[in-house]
């Protein structure tokens, strides 16, 4: 009864088709057996392959070890591929000055998408539920959000060439408790889910059993019903802005974009605002550092400000009027177009890049590799057999496109810059890796969909970025 309940929500929503190759991030607690078990037992009748993934985080010692040997031990019997994974995130702390969770969530985001490029992924699945939805609408409530906050945990979302989902994200803890139990899945227990050290720990341990107590028994409900309204109100904000800006942006590029003031200011205070946060996205601008207060600055200035005045903003944004029109730039800090490289890349062998400031470095690897090395940014593997003809290592060019993993057809090296929100002035720095084919990585941002690391594969070429080495021997480009 339990089970097709489950399968009654997983199929509602429609998130996976026939001869989808899916991989379940699996930590081996609750949440996450009963996911892998249910898309399991779901797999033969929908045609889907099932792989999982497991990363130590090494914050736990011996228990974080006896998480991954029970994963690992649990897929052999269900005769699931599984991929066991270690980063020190501890030392990714201390190193990069991060906090746990963005730490945590960098290391295993950086392991899914290693493992799905070398299994041709189409669809990560991961075990967030309804609780967990509660819980994220609570804590930004509390910390203050407006209505994309409000939205919470999408259940579905496009990102390094694969599509995160969450098919539990409707169903409560207590059945997943429940499922595993009925199954015999004895999953295994995180210690530091139980410490209220951490926030998010305490909210759910200690906030909302007081606030069902006290206030409102049906708390989680309500929570995740503002979820659901302040998605579909938010993607309506989405749509509604995109056209209105459509219609009122008279110049658009790269580091420019010029809109027509009367109209701006014909439209709501809340489509403004969504409005100018879109424009900054189009400029490809840090909105990290642009926020809130600096939106409803450029909103009440563009009503207000005089005719050649101007508004200065972080990151080299700057804001002014000229007439009717009001004109958002950033400044452009990149490297002159006629400063263009083009190094032989040799293997083994290594090259500096003074214009990046980088070393690159190649090796050869007589055997499939798949382990922590390709568990960051600054590492790309590739079957050697593959490649086709010599490799350079180079800037980018007019025209420059690039074959995506889950993408038909290619795609503009400039468009996938701009999505994947490289600052301006440094586009043109980022090495590119090239054979006689076409591009193999854009350095540091994403790899091509050729040569991939497969089961058949029999020799590695190892790639790496170095941005602290010394600068004797190798191919040192003056």
């Amino acid at each position: 009864m339990l089970f097709n309940k489950l399968i009654q929500s997983i199929e509602r929503q429609a998130l996976f088709q026939a001869g989808d190759r899916i991989l379940v991030g699996v930590s081996g607690g609750v949440d996450s057996m009963a996911l892998l078990d249910i898309l399991r037992r779901l797999s033969k009748k929908n045609d889907w392959s099932i792989y999982a993934a497991h990363l130590n985080h090494c914050f736990r010692g011996e228990e974080s070890r006896q998480d991954a040997a029970y994963v690992a031990r649990i897929c052999e019997q269900w005769s699931i591929p599984c991929k066991i994974g270690e980063t020190d995130v501890p030392k990714m702390i201390r190193d990069k000055k991060m906090n746990t969770q963005t730490a945590s969530r960098i290391a295993r985001y950086d392991f899914f998408r290693s493992v799905a490029n070398v299994w041709r992924i189409d669809k990560l699945a991961l075990a967030h539920h309804a609780n967990d939805q509660a819980e994220t609408v609570l804590m930004r409530v509390l910390r203050g959000t407006g209505i994309e906050g409000l939205a919470g945990i999408p259940i579905s979302r496009q990102e390094a060439g694969f599509q995160i989902t969450r098919p539990l994200l409707s169903v409560n803890k207590e059945d997943l408790i429940a499922y595993c139990n009925q199954r015999g899945i004895k999953p295994r227990v995180d210690s530091s889910n139980e410490k209220t050290t951490y926030h998010r720990n305490f909210l759910r341990l200690e906030v909302i059993p007081w606030l069902e107590q006290t206030v409102n028994p049906s708390l989680q409900t309500a929570l995740i019903q503002l979820s659901e309204i302040a998605e579909q109100e938010n993607n309506l904000l989405d749509v509604l802005a995109s056209e209105t800006c459509q219609q009122m942006i008279t110049q658009r590029g790269e580091t420019k974009v010029v809109i027509k003031r009367k109209l701006f200011l014909n439209s709501h205070l809340a489509l403004q605002r969504r409005m100018v946060k879109l424009i900054f996205t189009y400029l490809d601008a840090n909105q990290a550092n642009i926020g809130f207060i600096h939106i409803d600055r450029i909103c009440e200035w563009v009503e207000q400000g005089r005719v050649s005045s101007r508004l200065e903003l972080p990151n080299g944004a700057l804001v002014r009027r000229e007439y009717d029109q009001i004109i958002f730039t950033l400044s452009s800090l990149s490297i002159p177009t006629d400063s263009l490289f083009s190094y032989k890349m040799d293997v083994p062998g290594s090259v500096y890049i003074h214009e990046a400031k980088l070393w690159v470095v190649a090796e050869m690897v007589d055997q499939a590799v798949v382990g922590m090395d390709s568990l960051n940014e600054e590492v790309a593997m590739f079957d050697a057999d593959e490649i086709k003809g010599p490799l350079i290592l180079r800037n980018r060019r007019k025209g420059d496109r690039i074959s995506l993993l889950g993408m038909k057809g290619r795609k503009r090296v400039k468009d996938l810059l701009i999505d994947q929100k490289i600052p301006l002035a440094k586009r043109d720095q980022i090495p590119i890796l090239a054979d006689e084919a076409g591009i193999l990585w854009l350095a540091g941002v994403r790899r091509s969909d050729r040569a991939l690391i497969t089961e058949h594969t029999k020799r590695s070429l190892v790639i790496r970025l170095e941005k602290e080495r010394s600068t004797t021997g190798g191919n040192h480009a003056e």
